[in-house]
């Protein structure tokens, strides 16, 4: 058997708690509930003996259900992506006017070429730091053709 936290923590069944609750919750989460119980078990000692009550959890920490949800993970990573395409959307916009990028097989590196110079100005790891990179660039050149 491998070390009891890679395994999930347990959560006792009850009938009296009133609505549905997981029986198996992360550890990480289990550890946030067992920084305010102050008696003198171990988070270990408790596993062993079936977990935390639903009860206690709540009174521990309110919100475990819902940080135990996956949904509410999936909503979180959702909501993340969307903050990430609204900011590659917004750099992108001016990029695709002046800039594109173009992938050095050879090394694996992200290159932009920069349309107005007829150079290739930028160079990354991965595509999201070049086009960071390249958006400073394409916002610059865009505000120079303003002037």
């Amino acid at each position: 058997m491998g070390d009891v936290r890679d395994e999930m923590f347990p959560v006792q069944k009850s009938r009296q708690f009133g609505r549905p609750h997981p029986t198996r919750i992360p550890w990480s989460v289990a550890e946030l509930a067992y920084s305010q119980y102050h008696y003198s078990q171990t988070l270990e000692r408790i596993a062993e003996r079936g977990g935390f009550g639903p009860e206690e959890m709540t009174e521990y920490l309110p919100d475990w259900i819902e940080q135990c949800s996956e949904i509410t993970q999936l909503r979180t990573e959702r909501d993340e992506a969307r903050a990430d395409k609204d900011r590659l959307d917004w750099i992108a916009q001016p990029l695709n006017e002046f800039a594109f990028p173009v992938r050095d097989h050879s090394t694996g590196e992200w290159w932009i070429y920069h349309d107005d110079d007829d150079e290739f100005t930028v160079s990354a790891p991965t595509l999201r730091e070049a086009i960071d990179k390249a958006g400073k660039v394409a916002v610059d050149a865009k505000q120079r053709e303003e002037r």
